[in-house]
């Protein structure tokens, strides 16, 4: 096939794959039990009342806790208090010869086929050991269950797989372990009466209903206490948990929780109690139904505005603080195992995650840390000479230091980090003139097995260092000629008929509806491709398999510590870059130090994935084009810095063909076609551009005699123009004074993420266009408020619900100017009323005018990131979340201790600007309202 068909190819579309929910295990599953009569009327109980998946996931684990849960769900349902006629004695003794039938044919054959039955999802730490490499070794972090995709479906099944965390070493582990199966129990119990009552009724809308989804958020909560920082909860849960007999109870208790303010996991606590109340037909209103009122309070008040506290988080490795509170001043390193300090975070409320992410925003853009929790080491007396135990200090001591350090560690924050250890372009010359050697060597003697299986290693080798995945990852590499031939789980993949390399990119993980929400708009595709720019894959063997390295990975690991690892370490190349994992992480750990806080690119590149980058992944879609032009600059700019000798072009094999050069740079890249990846909420240029020219034609036709829908189409192309250029979240009065944007440089100050601090205000630049518009805006404001009646006021009486506002006024409502903001007018009974501007309310608007036109109300945000992201010539990703307004504690580039030059930011935004705002843009143009 012809290069010109790669564009064709690589838009193969299609959903996410997912074994648990797409593979269906049920027949080979039930022909191992075929000497057993009536298991199949069996397994089908098990599957109705056990809400078993047709994939069979992680079925051995769950069989091992559901003794114990069945044991607990039986006590359940002998409760007092109303109950369904049929007795369940039946189902729990036909559950009960299921479980037995099912153990005594574990170890069968058949079964130990069906690799989802044991599948789980570990994740491993870096090596650790002393020594030689082949003495050190990767410890495993955790595991997790293999139910992705199926979450929501299956959620009885998943939550069946967990059990408490408490190592069984702590005093408290039986207590929390008995109250975790107590309430495993109690939620089973419920879902089988409910599982029940809807076979004796015969209903067909138990699926899909608010009472399945309140079945989710009960899982989903048992699935988050399980974790040993939430065992509290198990233990005030415990003096309850063991009352079987008063469902009631635990209803109640569940709904006090539900009521607190002060609790975690309020609405999930509120869809157990409903799960409870309509199991168990105890005929209480729905808690989960109840609005929550939280109070509100002035700063110097006594209570807080509460807020989830998700304590016993981490900082991870692409915060500055991760490295600085370690003593490294570097980013990023996967062979680091430093312990991470422990944070307090304050986040959004749980019931609002939903809502955010319906606006198009992501939670984890809303955390903050609240307190940071540094080494008691840090701050004791040194030792005493005779050896004595260290003491603390006195108390006004101890809290001076403790806010100079968290100062100065603020300040260092700041600071652009270059890791000492970093790969730099010397370790390069080392490491890819070895390979290259022993890439000569393996080629004297192509008939020697040994040589032949160095030559393969090699290869791996390089493959490895050219796509930053370990020696374990890259066997498993992939050939493929079209995308239909890629297995349902890969990580990577080459084409040697294209010389492109693919990689998975999923959609962020978010609102299942997006399809429908955005229609047929939405093209990304589910994989990024790059370019083959060091020829690494021109020399990979031809193969008719699907798979490039057909040896076990013992098999090349022995290669690489018994040849390879030596020769990189009498070349000089440093023992922490020697090893099965470390050779992937020298082009990673290049890219990450071209550019403070580029991660969503280099995440992408090289299938990383880190706090940031998911949020940057949230907002914006990467041009496929343009990400491969970003990789292949780089490369080639390290190419000419690394200066690697050319092999002797004299040294012959022995069939007298010449010996050609491991890596060698390529001339040409694939042509892979301009197209979206990830972010499927990205506003497209045309629509945009087309919303933009309806309402320009509107507002030249539309009459002034009715000036309140009149005002309200000037505001959405204003208020258009203004959420683009200055990316405002959904937020009341995002812009609380247009006539404060400064005309002599352009710069306006916003403060619409609310923080009582102020930490996250932030200046954006207007361009001269969109100020134009502004000022036409104001003129035309000046006319309205002559022009309407004497009983409309240009003020509009709003609630202060923000901090900005709290400290500009001081008072808990405040008359917000109509004479130099954006508002809208809504009719109320016939009669005009001002309305204060926010993402949804011009959301709503556009709607009403073309239907689906403003998809999300922060679709602004989704395009603006999408298109500096996409920029081909200057696109920096510091500016980027300077715009955006994305940083965390330390990070703000407006801080007292920040180096951010308010001038540079303009002179970088000025040219994507003008780009986005021109003919190859959305061409907006201004208008004399």
């Amino acid at each position: 096939m012809d290069n010109e068909e790669l564009p064709q190819i690589l838009e193969g579309k299609g959903p996410r794959k997912s074994p648990a929910r797409d593979e269906d295990n049920r027949t080979p599953f039930l022909s191992a039990f075929s000497k057993y009569d009536g298991f199949e009327a069996l397994h089908q109980v098990a599957e109705w009342y056990l809400d078993i998946p047709k994939s069979l996931a992680g079925l051995w684990l769950n069989l091992d806790n559901l003794p114990e849960i069945l044991a607990c769900a039986k006590q359940w349902s002998l409760g007092q208090g109303p109950i369904y006629t049929h007795d369940l004695d039946e189902i729990f003794h036909h559950l009960g010869r299921w479980i037995e039938i099912v153990q005594a044919e574990r170890q069968s054959p058949e079964l130990q086929k069906i690799y989802l039955l044991s599948k789980v999802e570990r994740r491993w730490g870096p090596e650790a050991g002393d020594g030689e490499a082949s003495n050190k070794k990767r410890v495993l972090k955790s595991i997790g269950p293999p139910f992705w995709g199926i979450e929501e479906e299956h959620p009885v099944w998943m939550t069946l797989w967990y059990r408490s965390a408490t190592p069984p070493t702590e005093a408290i582990y039986t207590v929390r372990d008995q109250v975790y199966r107590g309430l495993q129990g109690l939620y089973l119990s419920s879902y089988m009466r409910l599982r029940r009552s809807q076979e004796e009724a015969q209903s067909k809308y138990f699926y899909g209903s608010d009472l399945y989804a309140r079945l989710r958020d009960s899982g989903r909560l048992l699935r988050k206490i399980h974790s040993i920082e939430h065992g509290f909860l198990l233990e005030r849960l415990s003096t309850h948990c063991f009352a079987y007999n008063k469902p009631n109870a635990m209803h109640q208790v569940f709904s006090d929780i539900h009521a607190n303010p002060e609790e975690l996991f309020r609405q999930e606590f509120a869809g157990f109690a409903d799960v409870v109340n309509f199991g168990y037909v105890l005929r209480h209103p729905s808690e989960f139904a109840k609005k929550l009122v939280d109070t509100f309070s002035l700063p110097g008040d006594r209570k807080k505005i509460p807020q989830k506290k998700l304590t016993d988080s981490r900082i991870y490795e692409d915060h500055h603080l991760f490295w600085i509170a370690q003593g490294f001043p570097a980013i990023a390193s996967k062979r680091k195992s430093n312990t991470r300090p422990h944070i307090e975070w304050i986040g959004p409320e749980v019931d609002t995650v939903a809502t955010l992410f319906e606006e198009g925003a992501h939670p984890g853009e809303y955390l903050e840390a609240e307190e940071i929790f540094f080494e008691p080491d840090d701050f004791l007396d040194p030792a005493s000479t005779d050896g004595g135990p260290r003491e603390l200090p006195p108390l006004n001591t101890l809290y001076a230091a403790a806010r100079a350090r968290y100062r100065m560690e603020i300040m260092r924050a700041q600071s652009f980090r270059n890791r000492l250890d970093r790969a730099r372009v010397p370790l390069f010359v080392r490491v890819i003139g070895v390979l290259q050697n022993l890439y000569s060597q393996s080629l004297m003697d192509a008939s020697d097995q040994a040589k032949a299986l160095l030559n393969e290693t090699v290869k791996l080798c390089a493959v490895a260092l050219f796509t930053g995945h370990s020696l374990k990852e890259a066997t498993s590499l992939h050939c493929f000629t079209s995308i239909e031939e890629l297995p349902s789980e890969w990580r990577i993949a080459y084409s040697d008929q294209y010389r492109v390399w693919l990689r998975p990119y999923p959609v962020p993980d978010r609102n299942k509806n997006a399809r429908i929400i955005f229609s047929d708009s939405v093209a990304v595709s589910p994989r990024i491709a790059f370019s083959d720019i060091w020829s690494v894959g021109q020399l990979l063997p031809k193969t008719r398999n699907k798979k490039w390295f057909t040896q076990t990975e013992a098999v090349y690991k022995k290669v690489f510590i018994t040849q390879i690892a030596p020769a990189l370490i009498e070349a000089g190349v440093d023992e922490d870059w020697v090893g099965v994992d470390s050779i992937g992480e020298l082009l990673p750990s290049w890219f990450e130090g071209l550019e403070e806080g580029e991660l969503l690119r280099n995440c992408a590149l090289f299938g990383r994935s880190s706090p940031q980058s998911e949020v940057q992944s949230h907002y914006a879609a990467l041009d496929r084009a343009v990400l491969d032009d970003y990789y292949c600059k780089i490369m080639r700019n390290l190419w000419k810095q690394i200066q690697v000798a050319t092999p002797d072009d004299k040294k012959l094999l022995k069939d007298g063909s010449l010996v050609k050069p491991l890596f060698s740079l390529s001339k040409n890249t694939a042509q892979i076609p301009n197209s979206l990846t990830g972010n499927d909420w990205a506003p497209k240029v045309e629509g945009i551009k087309t919303l933009l020219e309806m309402l320009r034609a509107q507002i030249a036709d539309h009459d002034q005699q009715e000036p309140h829908h009149y005002h309200n189409l000037v505001v959405a192309y204003t208020g258009i123009a203004l959420s683009i250029v200055t990316a405002f979240r959904n937020a009341n009065t995002p812009i609380l004074d247009l006539g404060l944007i400064d005309q002599e440089t352009g710069f306006l100050h916003m403060e619409e993420k609310d923080r009582d601090n102020g930490s996250h205000a932030r200046l954006v630049w207007i361009p001269d266009d969109v100020r134009a518009c502004v000022s036409a805006y104001l003129n035309h404001l000046k006319r309205l408020w002559v022009t309407l009646s004497f009983q409309t006021s240009p003020e509009l009486k709003v609630p202060a619900t923000k901090n900005r506002d709290i400290r500009i006024y001081g008072t808990k409502s405040f008359a917000l100017s109509l004479q130099s903001s954006l508002f809208l007018f809504e009719e109320v009974g016939g009669i005009w009323q001002p309305k204060e501007f926010s993402g949804r309310r011009l959301q709503a608007l556009l709607d009403s005018l073309k239907l689906g036109s403003w998809p999300i109300p922060n679709n602004g945000r989704h395009f603006l990131a999408t298109t500096l992201f996409n920029e081909k010539q200057k696109s920096f990703a510091t500016v980027i979340k300077t715009v955006m307004g994305h940083w965390q504690l330390g990070e703000s580039p407006w801080g007292p201790d920040s180096a951010m030059d308010p001038y540079y930011l303009r002179e970088a935004l000025k040219s994507p600007f003008e780009k986005l705002l021109g003919k190859e843009g959305i061409d907006f143009q201004v208008i004399d309202f």
